[in-house]
């Protein structure tokens, strides 16, 4: 058990559009600060009868209803009512949008009535390019993506409290934008610390694995199109998707492209898997792919959770070429990145891991050294409660920055 901080908080993390039970907000900082001896309720989309406590930690969920714009509505209005009726000390958020704005709707009621909370705001993503990537027009991609800054830093200017980010990009933006804001990187890696070594891999390579949501958007496409080539070359090979269907046009292209090509009975698909039993998927691994798309929002993040995963187990990786695993992977040596973010270049670089598996293997043990030094939850709870540590000492107000508008 981690050691008790000084000050217990009531903590309230509010998210639309991850899971109660994510690796990173459940697994790793939900029960990181209940263990410092924090009171820690979740707020997040009712996908499942999920039981009120799970390992100390209260869940609550809500029912998202109606389409596009009154969708969205529904659910800040649900992401509010919580945040206003359960009265945490810290709303801990971690969607730049309905969240983020339910928690600013509650921190400025809640302070009418002469209670003060904070805003800690947990970015995942680089959100200015994560919503501009949605579209192709380059007049509106600009356009969303300098108001989505305009927001944040209005928001980091009087509301937000502290930030923590996925990656370091994202901890250097938000540095950038608001040096008075304390900002730390938190990588939400796999928890290498509580796992055994990983099992030492011989033979041939015969499984090419692919771990998260199977969707378009995080190159889906990519994954099959590179599996039909070689499972033309190579019989025994075969692919593990350890993980669901986003949207039912992901699993509608996933049937169809079985149905053409006749290899459903080489491809497992497990659905979702809770991140404490994902260990026994990676470890069935030779190979495992990151196929980011070449999008303006894929390219700006490094390490991708998949990535982190695969090095813990030395399972060697084949990536698309993202200017940033370009450099980080042949720095580390832990896989080879492909020509290009077509298939058949993908294609390529399966094949030379597959024909070589012994010098695969040793790309693999390359990764997990430093998996195991940088991308361990222990180092990651230490960032977290010591990030909870300082937020308990800043206050804007004490030292007079109210808004950069006094400038």
């Amino acid at each position: 058990m981690t050691k008790q901080m000084d000050h217990s908080k009531k903590i309230l993390m509010l998210t639309s559009q991850h899971s109660p039970l994510d690796g990173r907000i459940f697994h790793l900082e939900a029960k990181t600060l209940r263990d410092a001896g924090h009171s820690v309720t979740i707020v997040a989309e009712k996908i499942e009868n999920y039981p009120q406590y799970i390992d100390g930690v209260r869940i609550i969920t809500y029912q998202k209803s109606g389409r596009g714009i009154f969708r969205k509505w529904n659910t800040l209005k649900a992401l509010t009512s919580h945040a206003i009726s359960i009265k945490a000390d810290v709303l801990h958020v971690h969607e730049v949008d309905a969240p983020l704005l339910a928690a600013v709707w509650a921190k400025r009621s809640l302070s009418k009535r002469g209670r003060k909370i904070k805003i800690v705001f947990d970015s995942h993503e680089v959100w200015p390019f994560f919503f501009a990537g949605k579209t192709k027009n380059h007049f509106v991609r600009e356009l969303i993506k300098h108001l989505v800054i305009f927001y944040e830093n209005f928001m980091l200017s009087r509301y937000i409290d502290g930030v923590i980010t996925a990656h370091e990009i994202e901890e250097n933006y938000y540095k950038f934008l608001d040096p008075w804001v304390p900002v730390r990187k938190v990588l939400g890696g796999p928890p290498v610390d509580s796992w055994d070594d990983p099992p030492v891999h011989t033979g041939p390579v015969t499984v090419i694995g692919y771990d998260g949501y199977f969707t378009f958007n995080r190159g889906m496409r990519t994954v099959l199109g590179a599996f039909e080539i070689v499972a033309a070359e190579f019989p025994d090979i075969r692919l593990l998707a350890a993980g669901d269907f986003k949207y039912p046009e992901d699993k509608d292209y996933f049937e169809a492209w079985c149905e053409r090509t006749g290899l459903r009975d080489r491809v497992e698909f497990t659905g979702w898997i809770d991140r404490s039993d994902i260990v026994n998927y990676l470890d069935r691994m030779d190979i495992g792919i990151v196929p980011n798309n070449p999008d303006i929002h894929s390219i700006r993040c490094w390490p991708a959770n998949k990535m982190m995963y695969y090095m813990a187990r030395a399972v060697p990786v084949v990536s698309t070429p993202s200017p940033l695993y370009i450099d980080n992977i042949k720095k580390i040596g832990c896989g080879l990145v492909a020509a290009s973010f077509g298939h058949e270049s993908v294609a390529d670089s399966l094949r030379k891991l597959i024909e070589n598996p012994d010098e695969s293997r040793k790309m693999g043990i390359r990764g997990y050294k430093i998996a195991k030094q940088e991308y361990n939850w222990a180092k990651a709870r230490k960032e977290l409660l010591s990030f909870y540590d300082e937020l308990d000492t800043f206050d804007k107000a004490k030292i007079g920055v109210i808004s950069q508008d006094n400038y």
